[in-house]
């Protein structure tokens, strides 16, 4: 049985509410004060330094590997199938049983062409979450060369910053792109045009520096979040989209490693943490169903109560509405996902318990 550390649960719980907090803020009450994504945009980032934090550095196999992996992706296209049997009762255009008997089965053959080239369609914007189940498939792919990189020997290591080094002028040529101090160019080869695979290089170089001592950490923490915050916010001022609030740039990879720092070290204070271990052994099922009940929400009538009042609040009222938002709809998912896991725990036993036993001669 797989031990848990509490430390690395703590980080991917604060890791999902990062995200339903940020998706709450883009979709469900707007963005008159867009600034709060500048400091609330971690979560992902976050979640995909813990793949190098905490499988790059143990004696997995492959096999092992690849059956999760498998898991994930299969977990991720079920959740877009319910999606698009239940969208209309969703958005609350039908009820839930006209949607059970009128099943779009058109779309299926949209999503299957997607699934067969590894695309994952954001339908109608409530699946667009789950681009993160394409990019677990880039890591099974990645996975034997990423592991032989992530080893913490000195040709290892080298080759790894050096592999580090080019991910970075990438992100940095790119963000001189975005703000047009220079032309676009293609200069990499395609391995690079995928800049998301630099965070869990980054996570695993955190596991291997995880012992430093307190005052370095501190102002390590400090300067990162510090320069991330600072790049991040130039970005704001100076890009013409919103390109600032993206993964793959360079101010959001200082600013999410330095949160990442933090929150590892924030997390040790829970040494053995059976609440923690077991909501996040909930976090991937709670990024999967948080979209639909976002959505679900826009329907009800404290949605349209509270939106309306919205645009009265300060930037750190609107915050914390939508951060105590967001805990709510993280709490609703921790129990529909625990539901879900308590049902199909019991089908499963019932069928083992039903299975013939062999005889033993």
């Amino acid at each position: 049985m797989q031990v848990r550390k509490s430390y690395i649960e703590f980080i991917r719980i604060i890791a999902c509410l990062s995200v339903i907090l940020l998706h709450i803020h883009l979709c469900l009450f707007g963005t008159s004060n867009d600034i709060i994504s500048i400091y609330i945009n971690f979560g992902v980032a976050v979640f995909i330094m813990i793949i190098g934090y905490a499988s790059y550095n143990e004696s997995k196999n492959y096999k092992k590997q690849l059956l999760k992996m498998i898991k994930i992706f299969s977990l991720g296209i079920l959740t877009l199938v319910i999606s698009i049997i239940l969208y209309n009762w969703i958005i609350g255009e039908k009820s839930l049983l006209n949607c059970l008997l009128s099943i779009p089965f058109k779309e299926f053959k949209i999503l299957i062409l997607n699934i067969i080239t590894l695309h994952i369609p954001d339908y109608k914007y409530i699946t667009s979450h789950l681009w993160y189940i394409n990019l677990y498939c880039l890591l099974l792919i990645m996975y034997p060369i990423l592991k032989k990189m992530c080893t913490n020997k000195k040709e290892e290591n080298l080759f790894r910053r050096i592999v580090l080094i080019l991910f970075i002028i990438k992100m940095i040529i790119n963000d001189l792109i975005k703000i047009n101090i220079i032309d676009s160019v293609d200069y990499l080869p395609k391995i690079f045009n995928d800049d998301l695979l630099i965070y869990p290089i980054v996570g695993y170089e955190l596991y291997i520096h995880r012992n430093e001592n307190k005052t370095k950490k501190i102002v390590t923490i400090i300067f990162l979040i510090t320069i991330g915050l600072l790049y991040k916010y130039m970005l704001f001022n100076i890009a013409s989209d919103t390109y600032y609030r993206e993964n793959p740039t360079m101010g959001n990879l200082i600013y999410s490693t330095g949160i990442f720092i933090l929150l590892a070290n924030i997390g040790r204070i829970f040494k053995n943490n059976k609440i923690i271990n077991f909501i996040g052994n909930k976090t991937l099922g709670i990024y999967l169903i948080h979209y639909m009940i976002i959505e679900k929400l826009k329907t009800c009538s404290f949605y349209h109560r509270t939106y309306q009042n919205m645009y009265n609040l300060s930037p750190m009222q609107q915050f914390l509405w939508e951060l105590l938002y967001a805990i709510l709809i993280f709490i609703l998912c921790l129990v529909i996902v625990t539901i879900i896991k308590y049902v199909f725990s019991k089908i499963k036993q019932l069928i083992l318990h039903l299975k013939p036993k062999k005889n033993n001669r």
